[in-house]
Parts: C-alpha cells; structure tokens; sequence
C-alpha cells in the first residue's frame, strides 16, 4: 500500500484515493466520503466520515466607472472574474443600442464605438455566462457603469 505519511495508509471512499487529503475538482464531487486511516501494520486506527457539498460559485466583477482618456490609469472597461464558461457580456448605450459585445472575458472596452469616441455617460451592461463548476447553470447579470474622461 501507498504510505503517505511515516507509517500511516489514508484510503478515501468513494473514490479510492490514497492520500492524506482528499481533493475535490468540481460540483459533481459533492457526497458522503469515507476516510479510514491504517497503521504500518495495516490496522485500523482512524475512521470518519464527512458530508462534502461544494458550492463554488463562478466571480464576476465589472468596474463601475472607466476613463479611456489615455491617461493610463483606467483606460479600459475589463472584466474580471473565474470559472465563467459561454460568457456573452454586452455594454447598451442610454438608448438601448449596443456598443460593444464580447464572449472573451479578456477582451476590454476601450470606450469607442465603431471607430470613434464614446460620449461620456452612464451605459448598461448585461452578462450571461455558465459557471464551468456546473455546467448546467446558467447566470445572468446586469448593471451600469460610467464613462468619464
């Protein structure tokens, strides 16, 4: 058997892991885990059992106010966040017209629309987005941000 500590074997239930800890990767890995724990003559010195329900849920952050006035400080509207998957993110002008879309979360918004300056203001932006940790739920977002210069 694989010895992980000095003398002691940690085997995990489900799964059959042999290691000191157990490492949960995702949502579906959420049960009841068994972990026996054996001495070096292979007897059992340690039982528990725990209740593991992973709740990750995905980070999404979107500046309230941005500054493209080339200044460096400021001068793009970036995302940030984790475990986005399929993400639409879009930015609508006071009358509802879009002036930017995007499905890459490292794409920015560099204040112009098709080509020239954005006037400054308030913009509505919206996000749709899966969370990666459980495919099948699907997140929607909105809110507003400022274009100052």
């Amino acid at each position: 058997p694989n010895q992980v500590e000095e003398g002691y074997n940690f085997a995990w239930l489900p799964g059959g892991e042999v290691s000191n800890r157990l490492i949960i990767r995702n949502q579906t890995q959420s049960g009841t885990y068994q972990v026996v724990v054996r001495d070096a003559e292979n007897c059992p010195v340690f039982y528990a059992t725990y209740n593991v329900e992973v709740r990750c849920e995905p980070s999404l952050t979107v500046p309230t106010a941005f500054s493209p006035n080339q200044d460096g400080l400021n001068d793009v509207l970036q995302l940030f966040g984790k475990d986005l998957g399929r993400l639409d993110f879009r930015i609508f002008n006071r009358w509802g017209e879009l002036v930017f879309a995007s499905n890459q979360q490292e794409e920015a918004w560099d204040g112009t629309v098709r080509g020239a300056e954005a006037p400054v203001g308030t913009y509505l932006w919206t996000a749709k987005y899966v969370n990666i940790l459980a495919p099948n739920t699907i997140i929607e977002k909105s809110g507003r941000v400022n274009l100052v210069r």
